[in-house]
């Protein structure tokens, strides 16, 4: 229950969602090593092994709330603009 709040609180956090796609996205490599294949206990990737579609479907999550988050926030605020009475 801990791990998932947890992992919740960094996936709306701008900071670590960043990273951690960009960690994926320039080393690719060593993010399969680190997250791929969890059934697996020891599992590694090599650069024949290599498959981005493999890297993107681990990230979706990350990428959805990188593009969500402003979104919102915009969205928000077009809401309130549209509120305000302008002359």
């Amino acid at each position: 229950m801990r791990n998932a709040v947890i992992s919740a609180a960094q996936l709306f956090s701008p900071r670590a969602t960043y990273g951690e796609v960009s960690r994926a996205v320039t080393q690719p490599l060593m993010y399969l090593n680190m997250h791929g294949a969890p059934d697996e206990a020891w599992s590694h990737f090599d650069e024949d092994d290599l498959d981005y579609a493999e890297v993107l479907g681990h990230l979706w999550k990350n990428i959805v709330a990188l593009l969500l988050i402003p979104v919102a926030f915009f969205g928000l605020a077009y809401v309130a603009f549209l509120r305000l009475d302008v002359r």
